[in-house]
């Protein structure tokens, strides 16, 4: 159903997020982010990527290969940025991409006929070393929309972690071609606001509106959701660290009688888990569709997890979360539920908390109660809800 707001009758948006990604988190919050939006709009969705209009079957997640030309790229533009060549390096790195990209005049095309832009869900604007400029890749949407007049409205993102000024810079310079920007967490909003950006709220993660599904086991597992650390631009000395404490983690939670399940939500993450895995004899779930999450979160009583959306969809599960904090977005979450108590840094987690409130929520001591979930999860959806009107109202007010 199509709701409708004063002056937005039969308004057409073109909303782009992840919806091309091999992280079920990812594909989730795309989903919710499109479906938030086809409540007030008849919707177009592009992908925030270079193939804007490949998009991931939900049902069956395949692998997205590694690109080793685009490394081979990254290590180029490092060299330039430490040699004094940004500006090279920055018109380079995504606008000439783009540039050269076969899809630019659909894509051009497609924003001009419709009446809203909305660029929307996850981390979008992050660089993790010096030599990146994500910053390029949102500013590209961003101009295309402002050249045909069109309203942005940016939902729901987060920004960061940088590297340096300049690339947090180049960020709020792209983010300011907006005319509503609403950030999923205080800290995204906090680094905004610093460095000048401008129309900027706090709102919620668009994974809240997942609905509960309705299928009930009997909820015996405690589930490691593992991240691949090698992912993470961390030391061969950090990944040891954490493939240690991982295997320590599963262990004692065995040894005390749980019965755990470890699983994956990113397929880049499954062969590292797997390795953890044959070192103590036990299995690992690659979740590769919604239909696979929701089955092993219907025999999951508390997750310890460490990717963001496989705890926002378990919360929605009723499901409580301990996280393991590899960025400060793992942090903020935690911060945002008013459970901090519950995260602790991946490179040095106490097992002993960990299994301590695990046994607290067994026996139904936990802060996390069932009726603590609900209302965070019901205040999250009206959360998202206000903000999409207002956001709507602001975006298409001066069009």
């Amino acid at each position: 159903m199509i709701l409708r707001l004063s002056g937005i009758d039969n308004m057409k948006a073109v909303v782009i997020s992840y919806f091309k990604s091999s992280n079920i988190g990812d594909c989730i919050l795309s989903k919710c982010l499109l479906e938030q939006f086809q409540n007030y709009f008849e919707c177009e969705k592009v992908t925030y990527s270079l193939e804007p209009f490949e998009y991931t079957d939900i049902n069956q997640i395949d692998e997205i290969k590694l690109n080793f030309a685009a490394d081979i790229k990254s290590n180029i533009l490092s060299f330039l940025k430490k040699i004094g060549l940004n500006r090279l390096s920055e018109n380079y790195y995504w606008h000439k991409k783009y540039l050269s990209s076969f899809d630019k005049s659909k894509i051009e095309y497609i924003i001009s006929q419709c009446d809203i832009v909305i660029i929307g869900g996850g981390n979008m604007i992050f660089d993790l070393e010096s030599g990146c400029l994500s910053a390029g890749r949102f500013k590209y949407f961003a101009k295309i929309a402002k050249k045909h007049k069109k309203p942005l409205l940016v939902s729901s993102i987060g920004i960061g972690p940088f590297v340096n000024d300049n690339q947090v810079n180049k960020a709020i310079q792209a983010l300011n071609y907006a005319d509503f920007i609403s950030f999923r967490d205080k800290n995204s909003l906090s680094i905004f606001n610093k460095y000048g950006g401008k129309n900027g709220f706090i709102s919620s993660d668009p994974a809240f509106l997942f609905p509960k599904k309705n299928i009930e086991k009997k909820k015996r597992f405690v589930g490691i959701n593992i991240i691949n650390p090698s992912l993470l631009r961390m030391k061969n000395s950090e990944i040891e660290i954490i493939t240690n404490r991982y295997i320590d983690l599963i262990q004692q939670l065995k040894g005390h009688g749980n019965s755990v399940i470890v699983f994956t939500t990113e397929i880049r993450d499954f062969k590292y888990a797997n390795e953890i895995a044959n070192k103590i004899g036990i299995d690992v779930q690659n979740i590769d569709s919604i239909k696979k999450l929701v089955d092993i979160y219907n025999e999951i009583f508390v997750i310890v997890g460490t990717r963001m959306h496989s705890m926002i969809t378990a919360f929605t599960q009723e499901i409580p979360i301990i996280g393991l904090e590899w960025q400060p977005k793992i942090g903020e979450l935690f911060k945002y539920l008013n459970i901090t108590e519950f995260c602790q840094p991946i490179l040095s987690f106490s097992i002993e908390k960990i299994h301590k409130q695990i046994e607290d929520i067994k026996v139904g001591k936990s802060v996390q109660s069932l009726n603590y979930i609900n209302q965070m999860i019901n205040e999250q959806k009206e959360m998202l809800n206000i903000n999409t009107q207002k956001a709507i109202e602001l975006s298409t007010r001066r069009f």
